[in-house]
Formats: structure tokens, sequence, C-alpha cells
């Protein structure tokens, strides 16, 4: 899961430049703290308030697609080295990943704010143990991305 995520945004560094994944970057490095400290509904809440509903299901589909190409700019900008980016495309990872642990309901063919609503109270209901299981991906997911950007260049 997090290897398919890091070649997928590999893809993206590449097309973009390594300024296109430092925003990516960001947010995968802050999350698991966040999500430690407030748990994992509380940063899931805290990121889909900075982000856009619209974006995040375009990610969700770029993450679990097979051979996503990059082809618009749309996904350089939003993923680039601003302080206020890179949140849409993180949370689609995140869906991403939690629909792979057969958290179904975070997931599916779009993602509307009626299935986040029903996402985030799939996971209230177990969410200690949904944690348990998530941390160790997005762990990995930024570790790699970590790796994948120039070191130094998150640290705004």
């Amino acid at each position: 899961m997090a290897i398919d995520i890091a070649k997928k945004l590999y893809q993206v560094k590449r097309k973009c430049g390594d300024e296109g994944i430092k925003g990516f970057t960001r947010r995968a490095r802050d999350f698991p703290s966040l999500m430690l400290q407030g748990g994992l509904v509380g940063a899931m809440i805290f990121y889909l308030s900075k982000g856009k509903i619209s974006d995040i299901g375009y990610y969700y589909d770029y993450w679990r697609a097979e051979s996503p190409r990059v082809e618009d700019k749309k996904i350089c900008s939003d993923m680039e080295g601003e302080s206020n980016k890179g949140y849409s495309a993180f949370i689609g990872s995140l869906f991403y990943i939690l629909n792979s642990m057969e958290v179904e309901s975070c997931g599916g063919d779009e993602i509307r704010e009626d299935l986040i609503l029903e996402c985030i109270r799939s996971i209230e209901e177990r969410e200690v143990k949904i944690e348990k299981k998530i941390l160790t991906p997005i762990i990995r997911v930024k570790e790699l991305s970590e790796m994948l950007t120039p070191q130094g260049d998150t640290n705004e």
C-alpha cells in the first residue's frame, strides 16, 4: 500500500519536479503525530477542513488507479510546497489506505460529503482498532515521501 503510494508520488515528482510533492510530504510528516495526539477521527476532520471535498475524490482515484497518469497541472499545483497545500492529496491517500484495510465506507466509486461522514462514523465505531492497523502504513507513507523529497525542503 505505502509502496504503491510512493511509486505514484514519484510519478508526480518526475512530472512536477521536487517542488511538486513538498506539500504532500509536509502533510504526511505531520499526520501521524496529529493522529496520536487527537485520534484518527480528529486528525482526519482537521485535514478535511483544510482540503477540498471535490479534490479528495480526484486524489483517491489517483492513488487507487493501477496505472495513473499525471496529465494536468492540477496535481502539481495541489501538492506543491506552499504551506496550505497537500491536504486533499494526503486525505485521498488516507481514504485509499482505509479502503484497502476493509473500511469499505471510506472509498468506493466516488467520494462525497455524505460518504465522508459515513466513513468517519465507521471509524468512530472501531477507532482504536483502526488506529493500530493504520499507523504503520501511514508512517511508511511519511518515510517514503520524505525519502523522495530533497532533504531540508519540508521544514518551512
